[in-house]
Protein backbone atom coordinates (compact mmCIF):
# COMPACT_ATOMS: atom_id res chain seq x y z
CA UNK A 1 0.00 0.00 0.00
CA UNK A 2 2.29 2.48 1.06
CA UNK A 3 5.40 3.15 -0.89
CA UNK A 4 8.35 0.89 0.83
CA UNK A 5 10.91 3.74 0.85
CA UNK A 6 8.73 5.53 3.17
CA UNK A 7 9.49 2.59 6.00
CA UNK A 8 13.25 3.37 5.80
CA UNK A 9 14.66 5.75 8.22
CA UNK A 10 16.34 7.93 5.61
CA UNK A 11 12.71 9.07 4.41
CA UNK A 12 11.44 9.38 8.12
CA UNK A 13 14.52 11.62 9.17
CA UNK A 14 14.05 13.45 5.85
CA UNK A 15 10.01 14.50 6.62
CA UNK A 16 10.86 14.76 10.17
CA UNK A 17 12.96 17.57 9.32
CA UNK A 18 10.37 19.09 6.91
CA UNK A 19 7.08 18.64 9.07
CA UNK A 20 9.33 20.22 12.13
CA UNK A 21 9.18 19.12 16.03
CA UNK A 22 8.63 15.25 16.15
CA UNK A 23 9.83 12.27 17.57
CA UNK A 24 10.90 10.38 14.95
CA UNK A 25 10.06 6.70 16.68
CA UNK A 26 6.41 8.58 16.63
CA UNK A 27 6.40 9.34 12.76
CA UNK A 28 7.50 5.66 11.78
CA UNK A 29 4.89 4.39 13.92
CA UNK A 30 2.17 7.03 12.50
CA UNK A 31 3.22 5.56 8.44
CA UNK A 32 2.62 2.67 9.91
CA UNK A 33 -0.94 3.31 11.62
CA UNK A 34 -1.77 4.53 8.15
CA UNK A 35 -0.32 1.32 6.54
CA UNK A 36 -2.64 -0.62 8.47
CA UNK A 37 -5.88 1.95 7.59
CA UNK A 38 -5.06 1.17 3.77
CA UNK A 39 -4.86 -2.32 4.20
CA UNK A 40 -8.04 -2.73 6.19
CA UNK A 41 -9.97 -1.01 3.45
CA UNK A 42 -8.50 -2.72 0.72
CA UNK A 43 -8.77 -6.30 2.78
CA UNK A 44 -12.98 -5.40 2.71
CA UNK A 45 -13.39 -4.47 6.24
CA UNK A 46 -16.54 -2.05 6.50
CA UNK A 47 -15.74 0.13 9.39
CA UNK A 48 -16.09 3.97 10.53
CA UNK A 49 -12.12 5.36 11.36
CA UNK A 50 -12.63 7.63 14.32
CA UNK A 51 -10.13 9.36 16.95
CA UNK A 52 -7.40 11.36 16.82
CA UNK A 53 -5.55 10.08 13.88
CA UNK A 54 -8.42 10.39 11.44
CA UNK A 55 -7.97 14.20 12.43
CA UNK A 56 -4.84 14.01 10.10
CA UNK A 57 -6.93 13.09 7.40
CA UNK A 58 -9.70 16.22 8.22
CA UNK A 59 -7.57 18.99 9.09
CA UNK A 60 -5.65 21.07 6.56
CA UNK A 61 -2.67 21.66 9.52
CA UNK A 62 -2.38 19.20 11.94
CA UNK A 63 -0.25 19.57 14.93
CA UNK A 64 -0.74 16.44 17.03
CA UNK A 65 0.98 13.08 16.24
CA UNK A 66 -1.38 9.93 16.70
CA UNK A 67 -0.54 6.59 16.57
CA UNK A 68 -3.08 4.27 17.44
CA UNK A 69 -5.99 3.67 14.48
CA UNK A 70 -9.33 3.73 16.50
CA UNK A 71 -12.29 2.40 14.28
CA UNK A 72 -16.30 1.24 14.80
CA UNK A 73 -16.94 -1.71 13.53
CA UNK A 74 -19.56 -4.67 13.46
CA UNK A 75 -17.98 -6.86 11.54
CA UNK A 76 -17.70 -11.17 13.48
CA UNK A 77 -14.89 -11.71 14.73
CA UNK A 78 -14.02 -14.96 12.10
CA UNK A 79 -14.33 -12.58 9.45
CA UNK A 80 -11.53 -10.14 11.29
CA UNK A 81 -9.42 -12.14 11.75
CA UNK A 82 -9.41 -13.58 8.43
CA UNK A 83 -8.35 -9.87 7.45
CA UNK A 84 -5.80 -9.38 9.88
CA UNK A 85 -4.19 -12.62 8.51
CA UNK A 86 -4.34 -11.52 5.15
CA UNK A 87 -2.85 -8.18 6.01
CA UNK A 88 0.38 -9.98 8.13
CA UNK A 89 0.76 -11.37 4.26
CA UNK A 90 0.63 -8.68 2.19
CA UNK A 91 2.18 -5.70 4.05
CA UNK A 92 5.18 -5.36 6.16
CA UNK A 93 3.83 -5.91 9.40
CA UNK A 94 4.98 -9.23 10.19
CA UNK A 95 2.63 -11.02 12.75
CA UNK A 96 -0.77 -9.34 15.35
CA UNK A 97 -1.95 -10.40 18.10
CA UNK A 98 -5.03 -9.51 20.37
CA UNK A 99 -3.61 -6.84 23.38
CA UNK A 100 -6.14 -8.51 25.96
CA UNK A 101 -7.11 -6.33 28.79
CA UNK A 102 -9.02 -6.20 32.02
CA UNK A 103 -12.76 -6.61 30.67
CA UNK A 104 -15.24 -3.51 30.61
CA UNK A 105 -18.91 -3.22 29.95
CA UNK A 106 -17.62 -1.39 26.83
CA UNK A 107 -17.38 -3.52 23.75
CA UNK A 108 -13.81 -2.89 23.01
CA UNK A 109 -10.84 -5.07 21.54
CA UNK A 110 -7.26 -4.09 21.14
CA UNK A 111 -4.74 -5.74 18.56
CA UNK A 112 -0.91 -4.98 18.15
CA UNK A 113 0.01 -5.61 14.82
CA UNK A 114 3.91 -5.63 15.02
CA UNK A 115 6.93 -4.25 12.63
CA UNK A 116 10.51 -4.00 12.60
CA UNK A 117 11.50 -0.58 13.32
CA UNK A 118 14.23 0.83 11.24
CA UNK A 119 14.25 3.82 13.65
CA UNK A 120 15.21 2.31 16.45
CA UNK A 121 16.05 -1.61 15.09
CA UNK A 122 13.85 -3.42 16.94
CA UNK A 123 10.64 -4.50 17.18
CA UNK A 124 7.82 -2.39 17.81
CA UNK A 125 3.61 -2.38 17.29
CA UNK A 126 0.73 -0.15 16.37
CA UNK A 127 -2.29 -0.34 18.05
CA UNK A 128 -5.72 -1.21 16.48
CA UNK A 129 -8.58 -0.33 18.84
CA UNK A 130 -12.28 -2.06 17.61
CA UNK A 131 -15.38 -0.85 19.37
CA UNK A 132 -18.20 -3.78 18.13
CA UNK A 133 -20.93 -1.46 17.73
CA UNK A 134 -23.56 -0.54 14.35
CA UNK A 135 -22.10 3.07 12.94
CA UNK A 136 -23.01 5.12 15.88
CA UNK A 137 -22.49 8.42 13.94
CA UNK A 138 -25.35 10.38 12.39
CA UNK A 139 -23.09 11.88 9.53
CA UNK A 140 -20.18 10.16 7.92
CA UNK A 141 -17.98 10.85 4.93
CA UNK A 142 -15.88 9.45 2.85
CA UNK A 143 -11.98 11.28 2.71
CA UNK A 144 -8.99 10.85 0.56
CA UNK A 145 -6.16 8.69 2.55
CA UNK A 146 -3.30 11.18 1.65
CA UNK A 147 -0.35 12.76 3.19
CA UNK A 148 2.40 14.28 2.62
CA UNK A 149 4.84 12.19 4.59
CA UNK A 150 4.21 8.64 2.93
CA UNK A 151 3.38 8.10 -0.28
CA UNK A 152 0.02 5.62 -1.45
CA UNK A 153 0.97 2.95 -4.34
CA UNK A 154 -2.81 3.01 -5.06
CA UNK A 155 -5.67 5.34 -4.12
CA UNK A 156 -7.70 4.66 -0.50
CA UNK A 157 -10.82 6.17 0.63
CA UNK A 158 -11.81 5.36 4.20
CA UNK A 159 -14.89 6.57 5.92
CA UNK A 160 -14.92 8.90 8.99
CA UNK A 161 -17.12 11.08 10.98
CA UNK A 162 -17.68 14.53 10.07
CA UNK A 163 -15.66 17.38 11.90
CA UNK A 164 -18.97 17.68 13.85
CA UNK A 165 -19.29 14.49 14.47
CA UNK A 166 -15.90 14.03 16.17
CA UNK A 167 -16.52 16.95 18.85
CA UNK A 168 -19.52 14.92 19.67
CA UNK A 169 -17.65 11.47 20.34
CA UNK A 170 -14.59 13.51 21.89
CA UNK A 171 -16.73 15.79 24.68
CA UNK A 172 -17.78 12.87 25.38
CA UNK A 173 -14.66 11.29 26.28
CA UNK A 174 -13.89 14.92 28.04
CA UNK A 175 -16.38 14.11 31.14
CA UNK A 176 -14.09 12.33 33.64
CA UNK A 177 -16.20 12.06 36.15
CA UNK A 178 -19.32 10.82 34.48
CA UNK A 179 -18.82 8.99 30.94
CA UNK A 180 -15.41 9.90 29.91
CA UNK A 181 -11.89 9.06 30.43
CA UNK A 182 -11.15 9.00 34.18
CA UNK A 183 -8.48 11.61 35.53
CA UNK A 184 -6.17 9.33 36.92
CA UNK A 185 -2.48 9.33 36.26
CA UNK A 186 -2.36 6.15 34.02
CA UNK A 187 -5.25 7.68 31.49
CA UNK A 188 -4.00 11.23 31.97
CA UNK A 189 -2.61 11.31 28.47
CA UNK A 190 -6.02 9.78 26.77
CA UNK A 191 -7.64 12.73 28.32
CA UNK A 192 -5.54 16.01 27.47
CA UNK A 193 -5.82 14.63 24.16
CA UNK A 194 -9.37 15.07 24.00
CA UNK A 195 -8.72 18.66 25.00
CA UNK A 196 -6.33 19.58 22.78
CA UNK A 197 -8.36 17.64 19.52
CA UNK A 198 -11.27 19.92 20.57
CA UNK A 199 -9.32 23.03 20.62
CA UNK A 200 -7.98 22.23 16.99
CA UNK A 201 -11.53 21.32 15.81
CA UNK A 202 -13.23 24.38 17.46
CA UNK A 203 -12.12 26.60 14.53
CA UNK A 204 -13.77 24.19 11.74
CA UNK A 205 -17.47 23.70 13.13
CA UNK A 206 -20.33 24.53 10.68
CA UNK A 207 -23.30 23.10 12.39
CA UNK A 208 -23.81 22.72 15.76
CA UNK A 209 -26.64 21.26 15.52
CA UNK A 210 -24.91 18.13 14.45
CA UNK A 211 -22.60 18.12 17.16
CA UNK A 212 -25.89 17.75 18.92
CA UNK A 213 -27.07 14.29 17.25
CA UNK A 214 -23.95 12.94 17.24
CA UNK A 215 -23.25 13.91 21.22
CA UNK A 216 -27.21 12.54 21.90
CA UNK A 217 -26.24 9.28 20.37
CA UNK A 218 -22.99 8.58 22.13
CA UNK A 219 -23.93 9.70 25.28
CA UNK A 220 -26.58 7.29 25.22
CA UNK A 221 -24.51 4.60 24.12
CA UNK A 222 -21.65 5.39 26.88
CA UNK A 223 -24.55 5.45 29.54
CA UNK A 224 -25.57 1.53 28.12
CA UNK A 225 -21.97 0.58 28.55
CA UNK A 226 -21.31 1.63 32.26
CA UNK A 227 -25.01 1.00 33.46
CA UNK A 228 -25.24 4.57 33.99
CA UNK A 229 -28.35 6.99 33.76
CA UNK A 230 -26.53 11.08 34.15
CA UNK A 231 -27.95 13.19 31.92
CA UNK A 232 -26.69 15.15 29.09
CA UNK A 233 -26.66 18.25 31.06
CA UNK A 234 -24.56 16.87 33.79
CA UNK A 235 -22.12 15.30 31.00
CA UNK A 236 -22.01 18.58 29.78
CA UNK A 237 -21.29 19.89 33.36
CA UNK A 238 -18.68 17.85 33.72
CA UNK A 239 -17.04 18.84 30.33
CA UNK A 240 -17.46 22.26 31.92
CA UNK A 241 -16.02 21.45 34.96
CA UNK A 242 -12.26 19.78 33.87
CA UNK A 243 -11.95 22.65 31.36
CA UNK A 244 -12.27 25.16 34.14
CA UNK A 245 -9.69 23.45 35.92
CA UNK A 246 -7.21 23.33 33.47
CA UNK A 247 -8.03 27.18 32.44
CA UNK A 248 -7.35 28.07 36.39
CA UNK A 249 -3.88 26.12 36.78
CA UNK A 250 -1.08 28.26 37.66
CA UNK A 251 -3.79 31.40 38.42
CA UNK A 252 -3.60 32.88 41.64
CA UNK A 253 -6.29 32.07 43.88
CA UNK A 254 -6.55 28.69 41.69
CA UNK A 255 -7.10 25.17 42.54
CA UNK A 256 -3.88 22.73 41.15
CA UNK A 257 -3.07 19.39 42.32
CA UNK A 258 -0.34 16.79 40.63
CA UNK A 259 -3.19 15.15 38.24
CA UNK A 260 -3.45 18.68 36.38
CA UNK A 261 0.09 19.29 36.23
CA UNK A 262 0.58 15.64 34.31
CA UNK A 263 -2.52 16.44 31.63
CA UNK A 264 0.43 19.11 30.90
CA UNK A 265 3.57 16.94 31.07
CA UNK A 266 1.87 14.13 29.19
CA UNK A 267 1.10 15.77 25.81
CA UNK A 268 4.47 17.22 24.26
CA UNK A 269 5.82 14.69 23.00
CA UNK A 270 3.03 14.02 20.54
CA UNK A 271 2.95 17.71 19.03
CA UNK A 272 4.42 18.56 15.76
CA UNK A 273 5.87 21.93 15.11
CA UNK A 274 4.77 23.99 17.86
CA UNK A 275 5.23 24.26 21.45
CA UNK A 276 2.00 23.40 23.63
CA UNK A 277 2.05 25.36 26.88
CA UNK A 278 -0.34 26.04 29.64
CA UNK A 279 -1.59 29.20 27.88
CA UNK A 280 -2.47 27.23 25.04
CA UNK A 281 -3.84 24.47 26.94
CA UNK A 282 -6.14 27.13 28.64
CA UNK A 283 -7.29 28.12 24.88
CA UNK A 284 -8.14 24.74 24.40
CA UNK A 285 -9.74 24.20 27.48
CA UNK A 286 -12.13 27.35 26.83
CA UNK A 287 -13.03 26.16 23.47
CA UNK A 288 -14.15 22.89 24.60
CA UNK A 289 -15.93 23.99 27.65
CA UNK A 290 -17.77 26.79 25.21
CA UNK A 291 -18.84 23.93 22.86
CA UNK A 292 -20.52 22.37 26.11
CA UNK A 293 -21.87 24.83 27.84
CA UNK A 294 -23.46 25.92 23.76
CA UNK A 295 -24.78 21.77 24.15
CA UNK A 296 -25.96 22.24 27.44
CA UNK A 297 -28.03 25.63 26.98
CA UNK A 298 -29.69 24.02 23.46
CA UNK A 299 -28.42 27.48 21.81
CA UNK A 300 -26.93 27.41 18.49
CA UNK A 301 -25.08 30.32 17.70
CA UNK A 302 -23.50 30.59 13.49
CA UNK A 303 -20.19 29.01 14.44
CA UNK A 304 -18.10 32.19 13.03
CA UNK A 305 -19.99 34.70 15.19
CA UNK A 306 -18.05 33.15 18.35
CA UNK A 307 -14.32 32.51 17.33
CA UNK A 308 -12.32 35.20 18.75
CA UNK A 309 -10.79 38.01 16.75
CA UNK A 310 -8.30 41.25 17.84
CA UNK A 311 -11.97 42.80 17.23
CA UNK A 312 -13.39 41.54 20.29
CA UNK A 313 -10.78 42.70 22.33
CA UNK A 314 -12.24 46.27 23.00
CA UNK A 315 -15.28 44.42 23.95
CA UNK A 316 -14.06 42.80 27.03
CA UNK A 317 -11.59 45.31 28.05
CA UNK A 318 -14.35 46.51 31.06
CA UNK A 319 -15.84 43.05 31.13
CA UNK A 320 -15.23 40.75 34.89
CA UNK A 321 -16.52 37.70 35.21
CA UNK A 322 -18.25 36.46 38.91
CA UNK A 323 -19.29 34.02 40.92
CA UNK A 324 -16.84 30.39 40.90
CA UNK A 325 -15.29 32.10 37.55
CA UNK A 326 -14.16 34.50 39.50
CA UNK A 327 -10.60 33.13 39.27
CA UNK A 328 -10.93 33.80 35.92
CA UNK A 329 -10.47 37.38 35.34
CA UNK A 330 -6.81 36.84 35.09
CA UNK A 331 -6.79 35.44 31.61
CA UNK A 332 -7.62 38.94 30.09
CA UNK A 333 -4.13 39.83 30.26
CA UNK A 334 -2.59 36.76 29.97
CA UNK A 335 -4.60 34.43 27.67
CA UNK A 336 -7.60 37.09 25.92
CA UNK A 337 -8.79 34.11 23.84
CA UNK A 338 -9.32 32.03 26.61
CA UNK A 339 -11.33 35.04 28.74
CA UNK A 340 -13.05 35.66 25.71
CA UNK A 341 -14.56 32.35 25.78
CA UNK A 342 -15.25 31.80 29.34
CA UNK A 343 -17.17 35.18 28.78
CA UNK A 344 -19.33 33.86 26.49
CA UNK A 345 -20.06 31.25 28.66
CA UNK A 346 -20.77 33.06 31.56
CA UNK A 347 -23.07 35.27 29.20
CA UNK A 348 -24.73 31.78 28.36
CA UNK A 349 -25.04 30.95 32.24
CA UNK A 350 -26.78 34.06 32.56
Amino acid sequence: MIHPKCFTEEWILLKRDQIGRVDPTLLEKCIYAFELLAQLVTKGLIFIFKGGTSLILLLSEFRRLSIDVDIVCNEKREKIESIFNAVVSDSPFSRWQEDVRMPTRIPKSHFRFYFHSNVNNREDYVLLDILKESMNFPHVQSVHVNLPFFILMEEVWVTVPTIEGLVGDKLTALAPWTIGIPLQEDRSMQLIKQVFDLGELFVHISDFHEIFDSYNVIHSLENKYRNTSFTTSETLQDTIDICFLISQMGLRGGVEDESTRILMRRIRSHLMGVNYHLDDARISASRAALIAKILQKESFPPPFSIVYNSEVLDQIRNVSLTGNLFVLNRLKSIAPEAFYYWYLIFRLEG
